[in-house]
């Protein structure tokens, strides 16, 4: 629906459940309605209290109840807040996580207990030591315990739904709620996303717009499958038509901009799209965050693309490509290597399955920050939790040989390597040497030679390499 007609949502959850809450955020989006939320709205220096306190303004508030949101100080807060609002209960969309139960006072009663001991626990701390901070944190607490009466009562007379059973109805019981236009078709267009025959599919979304001709969200969406179907001259054309009458629909710019600079390779078109949206929704942090990689990739503006990368941060701290992205940045474009390696870290503390992250760290610890007992660390941990990387076990190998003149494992590290990709130069070569050097076996260092040379006659190392040990240890 357009920007200017859509009313607040704020998005309340805990960040243990952050997974659904990116889920719920994400549909809605993608039919051109933005939540508000605190990764995405308050930046580095924005108050939490005074962001908290903008709640109360919200015309909706969409409430992720959970075990760990009611056990959460900061979502209690909110709550705190959401209780003395105007029309409560009108405007609350609860939404149920996890088998949460709190219908009964046997079920309410562990939520009780849990914030007595809190609370008598900030007593005891603020009456041991009576400055300022604990003694605050005492009253925050006393409030969250002597609210809980109040929240159990009205959140328990409100119609609360299961999350799995709203996303199967296409959120209907909360479109029908806020009262969006044609909720209806919104409805609908939530479960195409989840149809996955491409003729059904097809099919579901040429009847929602015969059924609702002009719906901005059918008519988007009929631009995002023909993308998605890779039939990119039809997605081009219905990006086109579709933003002639929508031109203020940031979602359709931001994918715009995708198609543009990933398919058709029209960089500085896919850049005007970027700003487009931005100028738009100037919290769309996956708009700054790809316009920052085009500017860094095509047009070579890194201190531009740093700054977009801070932006995007500060936007949403929680997506480590972000942070990815701007070590890189500040690693090979500003020789700044310990904001680099702060980077990386973060986006590690983000996610610690992001292997990119954790290899590239290795990489800088190893190169330019003589630090090789840490990128021996993230090395074996990218090779953790991605056993068939071989370009991590590579580096490895030459890291033990030369840094730690581990020759076992080195050699070890370079025949998995080998024996999961056969192509690997570098590997067939750096053992090749080691065989030399280091294990006196010329006639497998001359095997490793031969065969990298086989994979590329022209691999000038390895030609030179094999001629001084024939020279050497092979000649009458």
């Amino acid at each position: 629906m357009p920007n200017d007609t859509q009313p607040q949502i704020f998005l309340s959850y805990s960040w243990a459940n952050k997974d659904i809450a990116n889920e719920i955020d994400n549909d809605f989006i993608a039919v051109g309605i933005t939540f508000r939320r605190d990764a995405r709205d308050i930046g580095y220096t924005k108050s939490i209290k005074e962001f908290m306190q903008s709640i109360q303004k919200s015309d909706f508030v969409v409430m992720l109840i959970s075990d760990e949101y009611i056990r959460s100080e900061n979502c209690m807060y909110e709550v705190m807040e959401l209780l003395g609002a105007h029309e409560f209960e009108k405007r609350i969309l609860p939404v149920l996580l996890n088998e949460t139960k709190i219908y009964n006072r046997p079920e309410q009663e562990k939520y009780y207990d849990y914030w007595k001991e809190k609370m008598d626990d900030a007593k005891r701390i603020a009456a041991k030591h009576p400055h300022g901070k604990t003694i605050e944190d005492k009253k925050k607490i006393e409030n969250i315990y002597n609210s809980l009466p109040l929240f159990f009562e009205r959140i328990t007379d409100i119609k609360s739904e299961k999350y799995e059973y709203l996303r199967a109805l296409g959120y209907k019981p909360m479109l029908d709620k806020i009262g969006f236009g044609e909720s209806q078709a919104l409805e609908r267009i939530f479960k195409i996303a989840e149809i996955k025959d491409v003729e059904e599919q097809e099919l579901a979304l040429e009847q929602i717009l015969a059924d609702y001709p002009n719906n901005i969200s059918a008519l988007f969406y009929k631009a995002y499958f023909a993308d998605e179907r890779k039939l990119y001259k039809k997605a081009r054309k219905y990006y086109e038509l579709f933003l002639a009458k929508y031109p203020t629909f940031a979602p359709a710019h931001y994918n715009f901009a995708l198609l543009l600079e990933l398919v058709y390779s029209e960089y500085s078109l896919a850049r005007l799209h970027y700003e487009m949206a931005i100028r738009i929704n100037s919290r769309y942090d996956a708009a700054y965050n790809n316009l920052a990689i085009l500017l860094g990739r095509y047009f070579g503006d890194y201190s531009g693309a740093k700054n977009l990368y801070e932006i995007a941060i500060g936007i949403n701290p929680e997506v480590p490509e972000s942070y990815s992205n701007l070590a890189n940045i500040m690693q090979m474009h500003f020789k700044d290597f310990g904001a680099a390696e702060k980077m990386y870290k973060k986006a590690i503390s983000v996610n610690p399955n992001f292997v990119e992250a954790i290899y590239n760290l290795a990489i800088l610890l190893e190169t330019h920050l003589s630090d090789i007992q840490g990128a021996k660390h993230y090395y074996e941990k990218a090779i953790q939790i991605d056993p068939l990387n071989t370009v991590a076990m590579t580096n490895l190998a030459v890291l033990l040989n030369r840094g730690f003149k581990d020759y076992e494992n080195s050699k070890l590290f370079f025949e998995k390597a080998i024996e999961l990709d056969p192509n690997n130069l570098k590997a067939r070569n750096n053992l090749a040497v080691l065989l030399e050097e280091r294990f006196s076996d010329y006639k497998n260092a001359k095997l490793q030679y031969e065969k990298a040379l086989e994979i590329d006659p022209n691999y000038e190392l390895a030609k030179n390499n094999i001629a001084d040990l024939v020279k050497k240890h092979f000649s009458e």
